[in-house]
């Protein structure tokens, strides 16, 4: 297999039959999203660290990860070259890089600097799931 396709989930009723959505991947890429800076302190904005561990054995040029946290936020911005897609507030936020330029290499570790968003207080990053776009692994934490 030369490019990896994720496979696509059709609900058929009356069917039943199961497909591992990581299949050809190593779940390679883990990241992590840490709050440091909030309101309460005195920030604008809660700032939140992202933190990439890839144990692969390949480059990765393009990665994601979908943040779930327990309050609705707004996106304002990625400072380290992430793009938020998709919807720009809401209790999930995405935010993809495209780091075709250098990549991360086998066992590296990222920064990807600091998602800024809005919210009530309280905010809590409930999970991530870092998605490694270059091979197609998944790992959620």
């Amino acid at each position: 297999m030369k490019d990896y396709v994720k496979p696509m989930v059709i609900p058929e009723s009356g069917c039943g039959e199961g497909v591992y959505m990581a299949s050809g991947g190593s779940n390679c890429l883990t990241i992590t999203a840490n709050i440091e800076a909030t309101p309460d302190m005195g920030y604008e904005n809660y700032s939140i660290r992202l933190t990439g561990n890839h144990t692969g054995d390949h480059y990765s040029y393009r990665q994601r990860a979908t943040i779930t946290f327990n309050k609705t936020v707004g996106f304002v911005q990625q400072m380290g070259g992430g793009t938020c897609v998709g919807s720009s507030s809401g209790t999930t936020l995405v935010i993809e890089w495209d780091l075709s330029a250098y990549g991360i290499g086998p066992g590296e570790q990222h920064g990807y600097g600091y998602l800024q968003v809005t919210a009530d207080p309280g905010l809590e990053v409930l999970s991530v799931v870092a998605e490694d776009l270059s091979s197609g692994s998944v790992r959620s934490v």
